[in-house]
């Protein structure tokens, strides 16, 4: 009977241990990726006032390199990139442009030399960005950024027509004869969903062997104090 329950008490804690790792798997992956498009496009380095955007200050005729990180889910896929930058409708609605639309200001001084990546399940990538700020540039705020896409993402339910999905990492430069030097974050290790999964695979054995010598110990300390109670009754 002993020994039934033992057992059922080790399938029990394999069972706990099993669900806490897809839990851990799932936990990663959401919150590395983005739900509907399967990625996320952040910075590499960020910043304190806003970790996921770009932030700057910068003379005219400066130039800024960075990079982007892309995060992927389990699913390979292509991702194009491309400048951006926001506009104001006629409707006063704001809004950033799309690809085939005119850029007017800091849309034209980002560079991205990498145009399109093939990404794997579960991987990350770096995609470096510069922006080379005119020497006549006027001395104001700019809000631009870096739009990754993936195209044809699926087919929208009663138009029949494929869309695209985008992620827009924005960038905020200020153009001034006085930059302020803006605090980084420090960079953080990022457990990707396949080391998490892996991680949880040890940490399953070892629960269950370390509940196995727990046990182990108990029975021994119990069988101990039942052999001196046995003796110490013998005495007398």
């Amino acid at each position: 009977m002993k020994g039934t329950r033992k057992v059922a008490m080790i399938l029990s804690l394999s069972i706990i241990a099993f669900i806490i790792m897809i839990g851990i798997y799932q936990f990663i992956q959401n919150s590395t990726t983005d739900n509907k498009a399967g990625f996320s496009a952040q910075p590499t380095t960020q910043n304190k006032e806003s970790p996921a955007q770009f932030t700057y200050e910068a003379k005219p005729g400066s130039i800024i390199q960075d990079t982007i990180t892309i995060n992927n889910n389990n699913t390979s896929k292509t991702i194009f990139f491309y400048p951006t930058e926001l506009k104001v409708k006629l409707d006063k609605t704001k809004g950033y442009l799309k690809e085939n639309e005119t850029l007017k200001d800091i849309g034209k001084w980002i560079n991205i030399p990498i145009r399109q990546v093939e990404i794997g399940p579960n991987s990350s990538q770096n995609i470096p960005v510069s922006i080379t700020i005119p020497k006549d540039a006027e001395l104001k705020d700019y809000i631009g950024g870096v739009a990754s896409e993936i195209k044809a993402l699926g087919n929208v339910s009663g138009f029949g027509a494929n869309v695209n999905y985008r992620i827009i990492t924005t960038i905020n430069l200020k153009v001034t004869n006085d930059p302020k030097p803006i605090e980084k974050l420090p960079p953080k290790t990022l457990v990707k969903p396949v080391q998490a999964y892996i991680y949880a695979s040890f940490a399953l054995p070892v629960i269950v062997i370390g509940w196995l010598v727990w046990g182990s110990l108990k029975e021994r300390k119990r069988r101990k104090h039942a052999a001196a109670g046995t003796a110490s009754h013998d005495k007398k």
